[in-house]
């Protein structure tokens, strides 16, 4: 899936309408579903050519380029876990 900057928080789902394989993937099931995989927090970014910036270096200033890209892969919190944050969470914002 496609993540980019902004996206974290957003909800993960698989959305299958009108038909989908069983689990064995030896029948098609007719009907819908919505599996809920977890919530998106953040990803990996590479630097790339683009900003020019001046970076000191130990001997001399040189003039280098960085640019962070996404690379369109998410790090996500699962479902199954997604409860055990609810105490720490509720302790930081006063529930």
């Amino acid at each position: 899936m496609a993540c980019f900057p902004g996206s974290s928080g957003s909800p993960i789902l698989i959305v299958n309408k009108g038909s989908y394989t069983d689990k064995k993937k030896n029948a098609v099931v007719i009907g819908s579903r919505v599996i809920f995989l977890g919530i998106l927090f953040g990803g990996p970014i590479y630097n790339s050519e683009g900003k020019i910036v001046v970076k000191d270096i130990p001997t001399r200033q040189e003039v280098v380029s960085i640019t962070p890209q996404m690379i369109n892969l998410g790090y996500y919190i699962k479902s199954e876990v997604i409860l055990d944050f609810k105490e720490k969470i509720g302790g930081i914002i006063g529930e």
